[in-house]
């Protein structure tokens, strides 16, 4: 059984010379600390391995 994440999204408008774009930034909300601790455990871990493999 596959859990479905819900995200809490905001929105604001941002100008680049004379373009305007709207920037959304999506938040994902978490059933329990669990569960976001080990998402961002991934996240770091995949980051840490990005990082490392162009700074050495």
């Amino acid at each position: 059984m596959t859990a479905s994440i819900n995200y809490t999204q905001s929105t604001h408008t941002a100008v680049v010379g004379s373009k305007e774009f709207i920037v959304r930034n999506l938040i994902p909300i978490f059933a329990d600390d669990d569960k976001r601790n080990d998402s961002k455990q991934k996240i770091e871990s995949c980051l840490y391995g990005i990082f490392h493999k162009y700074m050495a």
